[in-house]
């Protein structure tokens, strides 16, 4: 019997290749920018690794406009930062 294969999923920013569940991915959804834990909302989505300057050049450079199509408002950067200090904090 084969092994399963392991789904890959590309960082956005530092485009360093990993098993998705080792990405965060971030979706565009009605309300705004969300963190989809579950890897399964709906809508169009963009994979961040767990490196801090990732987290940070995302959330300062266009990467995340380009891979989501879409211009970040100032709350979509606030759930940006307010994750990000969370994951430092655990």
């Amino acid at each position: 019997m084969r092994p399963k294969p392991i789904p890959m999923r590309s960082c956005s920013v530092c485009r360093e290749q990993l098993p998705k569940r080792e990405l965060v991915r971030l979706v565009i959804t009605a309300s705004g920018l969300a963190i989809d834990r579950s890897g399964r909302l709906a809508g169009r989505g963009a994979y961040l690794c767990h490196k801090t300057a990732c987290w940070q050049r995302a959330y300062e450079s266009g990467v995340l406009v380009k891979a989501l199509r879409l211009e970040l408002t100032d709350q979509d950067r606030s759930v940006l930062l307010e994750y990000a200090a969370n994951r430092d904090a655990q």
